[in-house]
């Protein structure tokens, strides 16, 4: 992350807000892209994985869905690429290039498959070491791409060049330790679609409400602002890995004590103990020295994202919230409302994007996403009986301190 963030940083200040926003025009749209590819089968296929662990389980679980999504994949790459060409032919052709070489990263997004494997068989550090190894190859391709002065164009293929990188190591190591063939299985594949339709809808929901921000400052307020905004976004959201990690980690264990209500209770309100008080000291970070983040990662000409970041730093206690919501739904069985949540949360942030957004430029953007993302995970669930739960279980989660200091107690020793 680290890395990843210097040459990011180095990487903005050469191209300028401009030519910056102009490389994050179409990552939004192959984002929400991915949402769809991913079919919100990621905690479906952690769960049958870590429920069991034959071979020949894995083998069909893993085949069947890559399959899939490399046919989503390719579907996504054609449909992104038609709108590329109608809004290039409007404002500049260099932007179809840049759509098609970013939209690429689809097919070789297929990693992620292998990354539940690894996340349901409690083997993260493969995740780790491959990331870090593309992380050290792609930002040696950034400094290369600084040195010689590249277009924008080439700055724009770093997308797909990550996710390439990526497949290659997580598949060698899912070799390494996995030799049994890969197979597809239609049956499989629909059972596993017809418990993961109502996370797709969720997940696409997210990636609306997640990037329809930058869709909307791209289209109304132009690509300069959209760079600034990208910039910000990507200061408040640098830390999520954090949480992110904490969550994957804890996921398998608590899937396997869903059937203990008092202990799946525990682990949910411990995880959301932990969410909260990184998302607050995050929050608080990011609004006592919001200017100087930015003018000493991206420099002066981004400055105009200060009070943005601001705002942008809490979004990140409402979204990790909604990673362990989802995990309660999951293994409550209740995954079929995510894409209520969602979807209303999706609805809600393009009408306050709307009108925010004509009235405070980027400002209004960053408002409506932390809005958004609040509703969506503590509002919403209200309206349904079955969700009710787990608004109670977060709202309880205090009472999970001394547990929490616990298990810190024991990770010591």
């Amino acid at each position: 992350m680290v890395i990843s963030l210097i040459i990011g940083i180095v990487s903005a200040r050469f191209l300028g807000p401009n030519n910056y926003g102009l490389v994050n025009r179409f990552l939004p749209y192959i984002s929400l892209a991915n949402s769809i590819c991913t079919f919100g089968l990621q905690s479906i296929i952690i769960k049958r994985i870590a429920q069991d662990s034959s071979e020949e389980n894995i083998a069909a679980v893993v085949g069947s869905t890559m399959l899939f999504r490399l046919v989503l994949s390719f579907i996504s790459i054609i449909v992104i690429n038609i709108y590329a060409l109608y809004i290039a032919k409007q404002e500049d052709m260099s932007l179809l290039v840049i759509s098609v070489l970013q939209s690429i990263s689809l097919i070789f997004n297929v990693y992620e498959i292998l990354t539940y494997y690894f996340h349901a068989r409690l083997q993260s550090k493969y995740i780790a070491i491959s990331t870090v190894i593309t992380s050290v190859v792609i930002g040696c391709w950034k400094v290369i791409l600084l040195i010689t002065k590249a277009s924008v164009v080439w700055f724009a293929f770093s997308t797909t060049l990550q996710s390439l990188v990526q497949l290659i190591f997580n598949y060698r190591f899912f070799k390494k330790q996995f030799s049994h063939p890969l197979v597809y299985q239609g049956k499989l594949l629909k059972e596993m679609l017809g418990d993961s339709y109502h996370l797709l809808l969720a997940s696409m929901g997210i990636a609306i409400y997640g990037q329809v921000d930058k869709i909307m400052i791209g289209n109304m307020a132009g690509n300069e602002l959209l760079g600034i905004y990208s910039a910000a976004y990507a200061i408040a959201t640098m830390w999520y890995f954090v949480p992110q990690a904490i969550a994957n980690s804890l996921r398998s264990r608590i899937f396997e004590e869903s059937d203990d209500e008092s202990a799946f209770s525990n682990n949910v309100r411990v995880l959301f103990l932990i969410i909260t008080i990184l998302g607050i000291c995050a929050g608080i970070g990011f609004g006592v020295i919001p200017q100087f983040l930015i003018g000493l990662l991206y420099g002066e000409q981004y400055l105009g994202g200060t009070r943005a970041l601001m705002i942008l730093g809490w979004v990140g206690v409402f979204a990790n919230i909604g990673t362990v919501r989802s995990i309660w739904l999951v293994g409550k069985g209740l995954q079929r409302f995510s894409k209520y949540f969602t979807l209303m949360g999706a609805l809600l942030n393009i009408i306050l994007n709307y009108f925010l957004i004509q009235k405070y430029g980027i400002n209004g953007a960053a408002v409506s996403t932390v809005v958004s993302q609040a509703c969506v995970q503590l509002v919403f669930p209200l309206f349904f009986a079955d969700t009710r739960q787990v608004v109670f279980e977060y709202l309880r989660c205090p009472t999970a301190l001394r547990r929490l200091v616990s298990l810190v107690r024991v990770m010591k020793r």
